[in-house]
């Protein structure tokens, strides 16, 4: 997994404020469809279980729900921001 510079992760995370938002206040991932602009979907194979969205045409960011047993309530991980089709 390559890691953006910190400055180039913090500008992406500010521009992209709004979608963040969007991705946190959603009740579940399928409700992330009405809001084409996100081009959200699940991913397959080894990362199946988690979902992508658009922050532009060159940045994603990928997320997984996870339960949080002790507190009975799910948990939005964000698991990476990366370059699309780098690797």
């Amino acid at each position: 997994m390559l890691i953006p510079k910190a400055a180039n992760l913090n500008l992406v995370i500010n521009r992209n404020e709004k979608k963040i938002q969007i991705l946190m206040s959603s009740s579940s991932p399928d409700e992330l469809a009405f809001f084409r602009s996100l081009h959200s979907e699940p991913l397959k194979g080894e990362r199946k279980g988690e979902y992508s969205i658009r922050l532009n045409l060159q940045y994603r960011l990928i997320s997984s729900i996870e339960q949080d047993n002790q507190l009975g309530f799910e948990v939005l991980v964000i698991q990476e921001i990366s370059k699309h089709y780098e690797k």
